[in-house]
């Protein structure tokens, strides 16, 4: 599942897919597509903008099966 997030700063942007995607920062993969810009006076502002992917979870390695006992 991969997403692009926008605000006002890269750790906002971070936070906000973390709470969309209902995980952790740490299960999310962040690449930043814009770091953003303050402006002058707030002019020629630009918000910050980064892809989240959520990390899946590797598949638990199956249970090895008991050896029949004879």
């Amino acid at each position: 599942m991969t997403e692009i997030f926008t605000a006002k700063t890269v750790e906002e942007a971070k936070a906000l897919a973390a709470r969309r995607f209902g995980k952790s920062i740490s299960e999310i993969r962040f690449e930043v597509l814009d770091e953003g810009k303050s402006g002058f006076f707030g002019i020629g502002r630009s918000d910050a903008k980064v892809r989240a992917t959520v990390v899946s979870a590797p598949a638990p390695a199956p249970a090895a099966k008991p050896e029949p006992v004879v």
